[in-house]
């Protein structure tokens, strides 16, 4: 009995282990704010120091365009200005970032339009604490409005 539960167990952490770090959320295209699909980091490793970290957002229909995105990057973490912006479809997107301290501000050169999924590529991330997990709260800049707007949380977990 005892080797069976201890089996039963070690399959069920085993099992728990091999879950994938991205979270992805079915939502319909016909909401009015924009939100975060899905997130990933590569390589998908505990004792990398530098990793990418990528973060999909969409933004609906029913939406009205975004100039601004904001990240705020969560302790322990450093992000270099090596961030690219792209539409699902793998079109850049021109952008102009600025970086303060633990504050991200991503600057759309033309709006983005409703109906396009960002996605965003913080490349070079460096890991100077390992904290579990790490989240980066997300907010975004309406068109002819200058209130940022949270749109949600990208959580990251360690292997």
């Amino acid at each position: 009995m005892k080797k069976t539960l201890m089996f039963a167990a070690t399959i069920t952490c085993l099992t728990l282990a091999l879950i994938p770090a991205g979270y992805t959320s079915a939502r319909e295209d016909n909401g009015k704010f924009p939100h975060i699909d899905s997130n990933g980091q590569f390589p998908p490793i505990r004792w990398v120091t530098n990793v990418r970290h990528t973060i999909q957002v969409h933004i609906p229909q029913n939406s009205s365009a975004i100039s601004q995105l904001h990240l705020e990057v969560p302790y322990g973490l450093t992000v270099k200005d090596d961030i690219q912006v792209s539409t699902k479809s793998g079109q850049t997107i021109q952008t102009n970032t600025s970086i303060n301290g633990s504050k991200v501000v991503v600057t759309f050169l033309e709006p983005v339009t409703p109906g396009t999924k960002l996605i965003v590529e913080l490349n070079h991330v460096k890991r100077t604490k390992i904290t579990v997990p790490y989240s980066y709260r997300l907010s975004a800049n309406i068109v002819g409005s200058n209130v940022a707007i949270p749109i949600g949380v990208a959580y990251f977990r360690m292997y």
